[in-house]
């Protein structure tokens, strides 16, 4: 009976769980979560961290990038995955724009913060004339990892 009854309330305790962990779309929700400064700071900021890879554009490389992430209750953005790739190089340029994403206001659901589901895509497009663009102006791939190493070295200390 001991076993029944903890075995009962292990379940209970986990479907309770769920829950409360559940991740919601947009149109679920009273309030969607937003980009703190909102769609223009986004734009901004994915502008600063994303650059369009060397070999990419050597390869001559063209094609989206669908980005799946989370913004949880507090607002910070996890679980950063790709949903549909182009390749590695460009799959991993995407991801790394969510490694140091400043957080967001939550999404929120009968006035309580709750976690969130975006998909982002990002259009890497070669130009005629050699340049190239991603939905958002590029910066440079070696000024993007000056960055993101100088970020990476002040978080350890943290």
């Amino acid at each position: 009976m001991k076993k029944f009854v903890v075995l009962c309330f292990s379940c209970f305790s986990l479907f309770g769980k769920a829950q409360t962990d559940k991740v919601y779309e947009a149109h679920e929700l009273q309030q969607s979560a937003e980009f703190l400064g909102g769609i223009k700071a986004l734009y901004k900021y994915l502008k600063e961290n994303i650059c369009y890879p060397e070999t990419g554009k050597r390869d001559k490389i063209e094609g989206k990038v669908y980005v799946d992430f989370v913004i949880d209750k507090d607002g910070k953005p996890m679980s950063a995955r790709v949903k549909k790739g182009l390749r590695t190089d460009f799959d991993t340029i995407c991801l790394g724009a969510f490694d140091f994403m400043p957080k967001w206001k939550p999404g929120l659901l009968d006035g309580k913060a709750v976690k969130q589901h975006f998909t982002v895509p990002f259009n890497f497009v070669l130009n005629k004339d050699g340049s190239s663009h991603i939905d958002f102006t590029p910066v440079s791939c070696a000024d993007l990892q000056k960055k993101r190493s100088k970020l990476r070295k002040e978080k350890k200390k943290k």
